[in-house]
């Protein structure tokens, strides 16, 4: 393989860096020394070229980049000059002036969501998504979405998250990021790596694109129309003039929607979200879960975890119990009533009925159950008679 050209290197260098660092002299091979320049503070400096692939460069003067120097000068790269937003988490204020951002040293940081003391390096604070990193109440979903989620709910649009063959067989093993009930219309929220090849993504370009147009076309199939917002930068400005270049302005009235308000829901934990609307009765997780579009399974998850840190007083243990006796209670009252199956209609007088001509084991709590399925099909207790 011959020296690569200086629009490689150049290509290369910027899918790594982006607009962080430019090249500014010429490359004469990966052993030699090239110049470059921090577009963050103008400094210029050299590297060797084959050191540049690693991901790691840094500027000596401010600290910029994904590896910091060691040398720190306040006033010019201490985090309360160069990321006061980082800073100002501090649990010592005082260590603000004593490390950079590329510091190798862990420390102590308050969780904005649920206050808990988060120990960790400055640039391991945030995901790709700008969500704050917290071992106690992150939730794991990407900032894009929550935003989008945010957008939705001002709009009164109703939809599934996270629309996959649990709601629809055809999807089969694709996940499709909202369905909007009664409009056949499909969202997927597409980050960086639906644009932009980039040695960090697990897939190439290539193969993401693929499957997105695999997803399409099959969603296409089915009747369904499928709208992608681009979503590579995790922010109010970019998502929201997205959002308007795509066919959702055009069938929805997005003009009363509060942008600043998706971007501050977006950046807030869904767990604590939970734990905040937890009102001590039992009998409201499920209206929780519903409102949040989540599993009510997850949202037990973050009201257990949520207790255990002091942001509500549920105790997983009485909800099992509630449960229990509401399935128990609720098998009483339905004991003698037929059974139906929602997707053929025929109904049954009893399990014993279904076992004998179906040859199929339905449990109990599968019945009105609208999330869960047996046998590929959802089964409700019904006063209609069987023919």
């Amino acid at each position: 393989m011959g020296l690569l050209s200086q629009e490689e290197v150049e290509k290369r260098f910027n899918d790594i860096y982006h607009d962080d660092f430019d090249i500014i002299g010429p490359y004469t091979g990966c052993k030699n020394k090239i110049k470059i320049r921090c577009n963050k503070c103008g400094c210029e400096f050299y590297r060797h070229a084959g050191d540049l692939w690693r991901g790691t460069l840094s500027c000596p003067n401010c600290g910029d980049g994904c590896k910091g120097s060691n040398s720190l000068y306040v006033g010019i790269n201490d985090l309360w000059t160069a990321r006061p937003d980082i800073a100002k988490l501090l649990a010592n204020p005082e260590d603000g002036y004593k490390y950079s951002y590329s510091t190798h040293f862990k420390l102590d940081f308050v969780c904005p969501d649920c206050g808990s003391i988060v120990n960790k390096r400055p640039r391991d604070l945030f995901g790709q998504n700008n969500n704050f990193r917290c071992e106690y109440c992150s939730d794991g979903y990407p900032y894009p979405e929550k935003f989008i989620r945010s957008l939705l709910d001002q709009c009164g649009i109703e939809y599934t998250y996270q629309f996959s063959s649990k709601d629809a067989e055809w999807c089969k093993g694709y996940r499709y990021d909202f369905c909007l009930l009664g409009n056949n219309i499909l969202l997927e929220v597409n980050g960086l790596q639906h644009y932009s090849a980039n040695h960090k993504f697990f897939k190439s370009l290539e193969e993401q694109q693929s499957i997105d147009k695999a997803k399409k076309d099959l969603a296409n199939k089915h009747g369904y129309m499928v709208i992608e917002i681009d979503c590579s930068e995790s922010s109010i400005e970019y998502i929201r003039d997205s959002v308007l270049q795509t066919e959702l302005n055009t069938i929805f009235d997005l003009s009363q929607v509060d942008w600043n308000l998706c971007g501050a829901f977006a950046i807030r934990s869904i767990s604590n979200l939970v734990c905040s609307n937890w009102d001590c009765d039992y009998s409201s997780v499920e209206k929780i879960a519903n409102d949040l579009h989540i599993n009510v399974v997850t949202a037990v998850k973050y009201l257990t975890e949520g207790s255990s840190i002091g942001l509500c007083d549920f105790d997983r243990d009485v909800y099992t119990q509630y449960m229990k006796d509401l399935h128990y209670k609720h098998m009483a009252l339905n004991r003698h009533k037929p059974i139906k199956c929602v997707e053929t209609g025929k109904i049954y007088n009893s399990f014993a009925e279904i076992r004998r001509i179906e040859n199929m084991f339905i449990q109990g709590n599968v019945v009105d159950n609208p999330n869960r399925k047996a046998y590929g099909c959802h089964w409700v207790y019904t006063d209609e008679e069987a023919s």
